[in-house]
């Protein structure tokens, strides 16, 4: 783990497995298994994303700190500037400044990137991830990296489902994620676009706590997986351009649904994304 809070894969030396028939995958800080050999993370933060435009700046790559940066008109990227000395001209001008800081609300997801600026992301994590030997049962070695990438709307449909009803062992609570309401006391299961008034006390308290619309990455519950908000807050770009799924703070409970799509043309508040990884041979 560097110095920025994100999920880079670094190896120290050379990691050996053996008896395997595949490398297991690594523990990292944000993502959760998914899969046999897939992380997913949670959804990819104002935090994460100023500090992948610092690591860009401070490496002097001009071009790509340019073409990263995200709509800085996006009402939720106004975050990016609070109580830090940070201003939009000083930030999306050419004098970064030189010391990292921790943004106030850095835990706010991001929103306001195109699909391309999300892949450029995934492809820096990639570039920046290290690698790994493994031996396989036939005494071959063979060189891992973890690729990141954006998910397939397959496969966010598959990681909401099993996270909600935890395989079939927990149905009130895939109900809750049905409705939108958690049933003892009718309170939000996660952050969407209300079409009745409030009726439980901590929905007040959480809807004031919002900010444009937008709460924490970790706002409510996570799933049986360990994921928050797979289900509203800000919607998930998939790796089809123009598809996103899981619905937004802006979407009503029957947009939020794991079988949902929301479209989208270009970057926009209510959009955001997190990423997945998985582990591919290096070729000679």
């Amino acid at each position: 783990m560097r110095f920025v809070t994100i999920a880079v894969f670094m190896f120290v030396g050379l990691s050996l497995f053996s008896q395997q028939a595949a490398p297991p995958l690594p523990k990292i800080k944000g993502m959760e298994k998914a899969a046999p050999n897939l992380l997913m993370g949670q959804e990819v933060s104002l935090q994460e994303w100023y500090n992948y435009l610092f690591a860009l700046k401070s490496a002097n790559n001009m071009p790509a700190f340019q073409e990263a940066l995200p709509d800085s008109n996006t009402r939720n990227n106004e975050c990016f500037f609070s109580d830090k000395g940070l201003t939009k001209t000083l930030f999306f001008g050419p004098s970064l400044p030189k010391t990292h800081v921790a943004l106030k609300h850095g835990n706010l997801p991001l929103s306001g990137v195109s699909f391309e600026q999300a892949w450029g992301y995934c492809r820096w994590l990639t570039e920046s991830s290290g690698t790994s030997s493994f031996i396989d049962e036939d005494g071959e070695m063979t060189k891992y990296r973890l690729v990141y990438r954006l998910p397939s709307p397959a496969e966010l449909k598959s990681v909401t489902l099993s996270g909600m009803a935890n395989s079939g062992k927990n149905p009130a609570a895939e109900q809750a994620m049905r409705v939108g309401r958690h049933a003892e006391k009718g309170c939000m299961a996660f952050n969407y676009k209300h079409d009745v008034s409030p009726t439980c006390e901590e929905d007040n308290a959480l809807i004031k706590a919002r900010i444009h619309g937008i709460l924490p990455c970790e706002a409510f519950e996570a799933n049986a997986l360990g994921l928050f908000n797979l289900q509203g807050n800000v919607a998930e770009m998939t790796a089809m351009k123009g598809k996103a799924v899981g619905g937004s703070y802006t979407h009503l409970v029957r947009d939020c649904q794991p079988e949902s799509t929301n479209t989208y043309t270009a970057s926009t508040e209510w959009l955001g994304f997190r990423v997945v990884a998985e582990l591919k041979p290096i070729d000679p």
